[in-house]
């Protein structure tokens, strides 16, 4: 997650900015990343100088969320911003806090193409899942993806520290999708196998099928699953109920996106 309180180096703390806007080679143009120091607050900003011939300024509305202590440590503070704003003979606009959101995404990018295992911080759960803060951007875990989806009991204290993986990002309609999952069957790789037979627990059932917890994990029978013989079911309630204790065979394992199906034909 990055960190809002962002660490000048010493050495930078100890140069005058005149040699650290040396280091930043920009033509103070609409996206470009500047140095700068705050040298006063006004009633709804920030003046910041980054060495231009006026100062430039922060809204309070685009900088990071800070808490009473660090407000006072923001004057005088020298550190990075990203100009959104700039019109001739208008003062040139800065942000904190679409400069951190770029940096978020530029890491999340990173995470997500080597598959790199995560630890969201929680947010809260809703009915659908639970949102985690990665990186400072809010994602988001499905029930179907999510620790003993089918519990509705669940205490917020086991999403704390949940391992997690992408299942999909996408940076212009800002979400994050992500599974429990995921970690889960690569953890598991070596434990589960196409065509093994394990037990399980049925968890829940549904018109389509029945989802079976087989250890940290849920895999789904489709109902097209279920049986050889040349029947219609018309309702898994006949054939299965919530607790039932169930032997299955894995006849499909997608890690990439974090789904076990089951079958249990094999028992006729």
């Amino acid at each position: 997650m990055l960190n809002p309180n962002f660490a000048i180096p010493q050495r930078f703390i100890k140069d005058d900015l005149k040699t650290l806007l040396q280091q930043y080679r920009y033509s103070l143009d609409k996206g470009d990343v500047v140095a700068g120091t705050v040298f006063s607050t006004e009633r709804h900003g920030y003046l910041i100088n980054i060495g231009s011939s006026s100062s430039a300024y922060l809204p309070k509305i685009e900088k990071i969320n800070l808490d009473n202590t660090e407000k006072t440590k923001l004057v005088n503070e020298t550190r990075e911003f990203l100009i959104i704003s700039k019109e001739e003979k208008k003062r040139i606009i800065l942000s904190i806090k679409k400069l951190n959101y770029i940096k978020a995404w530029e890491r999340i990018q990173q995470l997500y193409s080597e598959d790199i295992t995560i630890y969201g911080t929680f947010i809260r759960k809703n009915k659908g899942g639970i949102l985690v803060d990665v990186e400072g951007i809010t994602g988001f875990v499905p029930n179907s993806h999510n620790l003993n989806p089918f519990e509705t009991n669940q205490k917020t204290e086991k999403f704390n520290n949940l391992p997690l993986k992408f299942l999909e990002i996408n940076e212009n309609d800002n979400y994050i999708i992500l599974s429990y999952k995921r970690v889960i069957l690569q953890s598991y790789r070596d434990k589960f196998n196409v065509g093994q037979v394990i037990k399980g627990t049925v968890q829940n059932i549904k018109d389509y099928g029945v989802f079976v917890d087989i250890g940290d994990a849920a895999g789904l029978i489709h109902i097209s699953e279920i049986t050889n013989y040349n029947i219609k079911i018309k309702n898994l309630d006949d054939f299965f109920k919530i607790g039932d204790k169930v032997t299955v065979s894995i006849i499909h394992l997608d890690t990439k996106q974090g789904r076990i199906s089951l079958s249990t034909k094999f028992l006729d």
